[in-house]
């Protein structure tokens, strides 16, 4: 693509990046490209992650409205819809909502695959030291115990995954029952 000035460069590659189907990780000082692609924002401070569902605007809200002193009134939330009084915006932030979604979706599909050929192959271990001339051989025995260890800790680890993607489907299938939750999380 051949773009006449960075303003159309920077539409293509913004473009280009939300129909990528993977996880991107980005730093950028340009709020707009931010709001345009992120999904959740990782706060690195005092050398500790704090992570934010939603794109810099969303961030940004919840960091004002942390640091506002306790005895200050918070502002008047927006009415439900308020936010999405431009059309435009509206579309943007459905859409954005949407690609993050199918991307939790097949990234559940990629783990339940991966759990399931770990778990078959935790399956055939278990078959296999209980053969009688496995089972006699010590140290095939200590070797196949071993790597059935090695298995299982990465099944809880895939499953650990699983449940925190499912958790954060969850929260995008459902943008403003989790954002209340995590409104009373933070009281």
């Amino acid at each position: 693509v051949v773009c006449s000035n960075m303003k159309e460069a920077l539409m293509v590659l913004e473009a280009a990046l939300q129909d990528y189907g993977g996880t991107l990780v980005f730093i950028s000082h340009d709020r707009s490209f931010i709001d345009a692609l992120a999904t959740r924002v990782v706060e690195v401070r005092d050398g500790a992650l704090r992570v934010f569902l939603g794109n810099y605007a969303d961030y940004q809200r919840r960091a004002d409205a942390e640091a506002r002193p306790a005895t200050e009134a918070p502002a008047a939330a927006p009415a439900p819809g308020a936010l999405d009084d431009d059309p435009r915006e509206a579309r943007r932030r459905e859409r954005e909502r949407r690609k993050a979604r199918e991307r939790a979706e097949r990234r559940l599909e990629r783990l339940e695959a991966e759990i399931l050929e770990r778990e078959s192959a935790l399956e055939e271990l278990g078959w296999r030291i209980g053969d009688p001339e496995v089972y006699r051989d010590g140290e095939r025995v200590q070797a196949l115990e071993a790597e059935r260890a090695a298995l299982r800790e990465a099944i809880a680890a895939l499953y650990a995954d699983w449940e925190r993607i499912a958790t954060e489907l969850e929260a995008l299938a459902n943008p403003e029952e989790s954002r209340v939750d995590d409104e009373r999380g933070a009281s």
